[in-house]
């Protein structure tokens, strides 16, 4: 999140997270405080793959973070494998998304 954050010019984001065992709701809620800061970011694209640490509490502060992001035109999400993440987690997700 903070790199995230130190780059405000950043336009398009492509990130990868495949078999991160330790990536858990912090982490992707500080990912989605960065998300928030960059504020001349159009593009976003988060790949979550086997993050079986990744849960409601994570995706949920994704999503609010997602949603301030106010360039942002193309949103590409995709979450495999992530079994901790349940219908409350996409609900807030979407939420947070929509509140933009």
């Amino acid at each position: 999140g903070q790199g995230i954050r130190a780059a405000r010019s950043l336009v398009t984001l492509h990130l990868a997270f495949i078999s991160c065992p330790e990536l858990g709701d912090t982490g992707v809620a500080a990912l989605g405080q960065g998300i928030r800061a960059a504020t001349s970011l159009t593009t976003l694209s988060l790949v979550f793959i086997r993050c079986e640490q990744l849960g409601d509490t994570g995706v949920a502060a994704l999503g609010q973070g997602i949603g301030a992001a106010e360039s942002l035109s193309t949103l590409h999400l995709w979450f495999y494998c992530c079994f901790k993440i349940g219908d409350t987690g996409v609900a807030a997700l979407g939420q947070g998304i929509r509140a933009a």
